[in-house]
C-alpha cells in the first residue's frame, strides 16, 4: 500500500474527496469514526490545555497536543472494513501521527466551535443594511426601476386596484455571489 501526500487542514472536504478519490458512503463512515474521537475529546476537561478558560464547544487550539495525537491515532486504528485502507494511506511522521485522522478531527471542531454562527446573522444584518440604504435613496423617486405595480384585490366592486410597491419591499431572491 502506497502512502499519499497529505493535504492541509484548511483544504475543503471536495479536495479531500478528490485527492483520497473517497466514495460518499466511505467519507461519512470515516466522519462518524472522527465524530467518536471529537466526543471522547470534548466529554470533559481532562483533554484540555491547563490554560484553557472556555467553556464548551471547546475549540482545536483549546484541546492540548497529546490528547489530540491520542485521538488520531485512536480514529486511524479504529478503522472498519471500509475505512481502514483510507485511513493506513497517511504515512507517520514525527509531527503527526495520521493526517487523513487529523484533517477529520480538525473539521469536526471547526465546524462545531460558532465560526459558521455569525454568517446567517451577518447576512441578516446586511440584507436590513441594504434596505435601509435603498429605502434613502429611493426616497422621493418615482422611477420605473424603483417601483412596482401589483394588482390588489378590491374590496367589493370586484376590479383589481393597482398598488405601487417599492422594490426593496419585493421577496428578495437568492443570489450566490452577494448572499455568501
Amino acid at each position: 500500500m502506497s502512502a499519499i501526500a497529505p493535504l492541509a487542514m484548511s483544504q475543503t472536504k471536495d479536495e479531500l474527496v478528490n485527492h483520497l478519490n473517497l466514495h460518499p458512503e466511505t467519507y461519512a463512515l470515516m466522519a462518524k469514526e472522527a465524530e467518536a474521537a471529537y466526543k471522547w475529546l470534548t466529554k470533559g476537561e481532562t483533554h484540555l490545555k491547563k490554560n484553557c478558560k472556555r467553556k464548551p464547544p471547546y475549540d482545536w487550539n483549546d484541546i492540548a497536543e497529546k490528547s489530540k495525537d491520542e485521538a488520531i491515532i485512536r480514529i486511524a486504528q479504529g478503522g472498519n472494513e471500509y475505512t481502514s485502507y483510507y485511513w493506513n494511506l497517511a504515512t507517520p511522521t514525527p509531527d503527526c501521527p495520521n493526517w487523513i485522522a487529523r484533517w477529520f478531527l480538525y473539521h469536526k471542531f471547526r465546524y462545531r466551535d460558532g465560526r459558521n454562527k455569525g454568517k446567517s446573522e451577518r447576512n441578516k444584518e446586511k440584507k436590513k443594511n441594504e434596505a435601509i440604504r435603498l429605502d434613502s435613496s429611493l426616497a422621493g423617486s418615482s422611477s420605473p426601476e424603483a417601483t412596482s405595480v401589483q394588482p390588489e384585490a378590491s374590496g367589493s366592486t370586484g376590479q383589481a386596484q393597482y398598488v405601487t410597491t417599492p422594490v426593496y419591499e419585493q421577496q428578495a431572491f437568492y443570489d450566490p455571489v452577494r448572499d455568501l
